[in-house]
């Protein structure tokens, strides 16, 4: 699967569509066998985590529970350091001195060859 700059854009849109961070998972009361609850990190002014779903109560593996507080705490930042990514890469291709050649070097294609990909949903 390719991702694109579109792709970027969309994760974006849902990130800030969705409720602060950061997540965790949390299992409040292992000893009863309780499954992980996705709480926000943020406490309220009483002080207590605000719960975002008891995705145990519907039968959703901790492992899950766990991969959504992850995604909704790190996809923002991984979202920006692409974009920092592809910056530096067009940067770099326009700064060789080879790109005003015919004969572009090593570097240069396979930073072409990656804008090119990242580009191609725009």
């Amino acid at each position: 699967m390719t991702i694109t700059l579109v792709d970027i854009e969309a994760s974006e849109k849902i990130c800030d569509a969705a409720t602060g961070g950061p997540w965790e998972a949390r299992n409040p009361n292992t000893s009863s066998g309780n499954k992980a609850w996705l709480v926000i990190g943020a406490k309220s002014a009483s002080g207590r985590f605000k719960i975002v779903s008891n995705l145990g109560k519907i039968g959703m593996h901790e492992g899950d529970c766990r991969l959504i507080a992850h995604a909704r705490t790190r996809l923002p930042e991984m979202n920006k350091l692409v974009w920092e990514f592809y910056e530096m890469v067009r940067q770099y291709e326009s700064a060789c001195e080879c790109a005003a050649e015919e004969i572009a070097c090593e570097v240069c294609k396979d930073g072409r060859k990656l804008l090119e990909r990242m580009e191609g949903g725009k």
